[in-house]
């Protein structure tokens, strides 16, 4: 190599640290992506640089196997990212709006190609004005008990440093929701799920209130050139102006049987997360950013509401995630503040 050459690298050298540097600071690029890309061979590096439209390659490195998504599960991967980083949500206080399989595999977990199915979302499921977060979960995350769960973040969150999962919460440890409930039981294969929070009208809302933003903020993602599938038509249906009526007048005397009645609404039951499930997924998030400090913890300030209950019938919440742990506490029905939020979940 010449003497010009050398001047040609070093001039574009220079170029990719500046541009590098101010994509960490627009949160594009972590430094766990830096450690990542370090830690590949240079085949491995070519593979990737020449994957393009064929498929992306992905290393296990806890397990030492490698696999490739199909095209198809990759143009939808891409198509998630665009859409969900675009200019429009930039300035949200989401953090990370993908954690998939390579997020996983980067956390230790295993994850198989050949249960990963294809993602049940299009570009008009991300694109509805309020930040979302893409997550993928496997078989093996969904099926475990809360006790094992718990095990399992508990010593992630150990060896990153990152503090408790879970401060004192002593009433709680007895309770099924907290031991025993999986966030699916038959999983026979992973499952995607697009998490919409925070959503600001839930708040200051009562757990009825909160349930019609949530049917509200789905119906309103389908227009009329875009066909509902039967569950979301079946959901909105069921939470119609009577049955609103119906369940506030229960509140107002009988607040345990409210709350069943509540839950086993299918807008609350299906799109509404489970203790589990916001307990692994603001763990998976705070691991994933962690580079980015206290900015990671997505509910340090918030509390979400969720569709489990404990032995007494009180609704079960979950946040406030700091160092020292985040808080597990239990309302009624009738219970809202200003940190109390609800989540859309879908699947």
């Amino acid at each position: 190599m010449d003497t010009k050459d050398i001047g040609v690298d070093a001039a574009k050298l220079a170029g990719l640290q500046i541009d590098l540097l101010q994509k960490i600071r627009d949160k594009q690029v972590t430094v766990g992506h830096l450690e990542w890309f370090n830690k590949l061979t240079r085949e491995e590096r070519d593979l990737l640089l020449g994957c393009k439209s064929v498929s992306v390659l992905f290393e296990q490195k806890l397990f030492g196997s490698k696999f490739e998504l199909s095209d198809e599960l990759a143009k939808q991967l891409d198509l998630a990212s665009s859409i969900l980083n675009s200019d429009k949500y930039k300035k949200t206080t989401i953090l990370t709006n993908v954690i998939g399989p390579q997020e996983l595999i980067n956390l230790g977990f295993e994850v198989k190609a050949d249960e990963i199915p294809e993602i049940p979302f299009v570009s008009e499921d991300y694109d509805i004005g309020i930040s979302q977060v893409l997550l993928y979960l496997t078989p093996e995350l969904l099926k475990k008990s809360g006790k094992e769960l718990l095990k399992v973040l508990t010593n992630l969150f150990k060896k990153n440093k990152l503090g408790k999962i879970l401060c004192k919460v002593d009433w709680s440890v007895n309770e099924k929701f907290f031991i025993f409930v999986p966030i699916d039981a038959k999983a026979t294969s992973g499952k995607w799920f697009l998490i919409t929070l925070p959503i600001p009208d839930s708040k200051q809302k009562n757990y009825l209130d909160q349930t019609v933003v949530l049917r509200d903020l789905l119906r309103n993602n389908y227009k009329k050139d875009r066909e509902m599938p039967d569950e979301y038509k079946s959901a909105i249906k069921e939470l119609d102006d009577t049955k609103y009526a119906e369940i506030k007048a229960i509140m107002n005397n009988d607040w345990r049987k409210a709350s069943q009645v509540l839950i086993d609404l299918k807008i609350n039951s299906n799109n509404r997360p489970s203790f589990a499930f916001i307990k692994l997924f603001a763990s998976l998030y705070l691991l994933v950013n962690q580079e980015d400090g206290v900015s990671a913890r997505i509910l340090k300030e918030r509390y979400i509401l969720t569709n489990s209950r404990d032995s007494d019938g009180s609704l079960i919440c979950f946040g406030c995630l700091d160092f020292n742990g985040a808080g597990i506490d239990h309302r009624t029905p009738r219970s809202s503040d200003s940190v109390l939020f609800a989540v859309l979940l879908r699947k």
